[in-house]
């Protein structure tokens, strides 16, 4: 039997089945799920803070979680990312099956801390539209061309570096953020515009007395002072 039989998608047939629609069904309806869930926890930093009278911190059990939580989900979503790109059939090769991943993850998660407004349209369009132009366009791998896909990855020669700067750069995004913004720069900001603003000096020889005794001095139309 040919291997494309196999997929759920094939609709090499002119015929309508409840086979089907049903697993097109489930196959929208998961990676809509999905990609969700990817534009949902992707948008904005992951550490969680706590109001305290000295402004938003971070305790040790907060920086654990965090810590051992971060390389599971950079996983999880670039597995997303993979396999939207594997199953279509594209154009793209090899290489950049695994260099478009890495890229989307990298520039969502540093604009989640530079711009988080672009970072939430950005991680809200692009998994939807990705999977959206996977159902649209049709196109869908059967197992034995995704096998056969693969096996080129034997041939990449990756650098060392390419695996922990993807999975740990959120470590560095999230330092950055935590004690250059929230610990320096925004308590810095606020209290310069909490400070009282000095009044200028007066241009004029006026001087206003206030409830402390003090005598105004006025200038007379002849140059001279009088006592008020």
């Amino acid at each position: 039997m040919p291997a494309e039989t196999f997929s759920p998608l094939s609709t090499d047939e002119l015929q309508v089945t409840i086979w089907q629609v049903l697993s097109f069904s489930v196959f929208i309806g998961l990676a809509a799920w999905l990609s969700f869930m990817v534009y949902r926890a992707m948008d904005h930093p992951r550490l969680a803070l706590t109001q305290t009278p000295q402004g938003p911190r971070a305790d040790g059990l907060d920086v654990a979680k965090y810590a051992l939580s971060m390389p599971f989900l950079i996983a999880l979503w670039w597995g997303f990312f993979f396999g939207v790109f594997l199953i279509n059939e594209s154009h793209i090769n090899i290489v950049q099956l695994f260099v478009y991943p890495s890229a989307l993850v990298v520039s969502i998660r540093a604009l989640a801390f530079l711009s988080p407004v672009t970072a939430r349209e950005l991680g809200k369009v692009l998994p939807v539209a990705l999977v959206a132009f996977v159902i649209l366009d049709g196109n869908i791998r059967d197992f034995q061309e995704i096998d056969d896909f693969l096996e080129q990855s034997d041939l990449i020669s990756a650098d060392f570096w390419v695996v922990p700067f993807v999975l740990f750069i959120d470590y560095v995004f999230t330092t950055i953020w935590y004690w250059g913004w929230i610990r320096y720069l925004q308590p810095h900001l606020a209290g310069r515009k909490a400070a009282p603003s000095v009044a200028p000096a007066a241009s004029s020889a006026e001087e206003v007395a206030h409830d402390d005794g003090g005598v105004a001095v006025l200038p007379d139309p002849d140059g001279t002072d009088r006592g008020a």
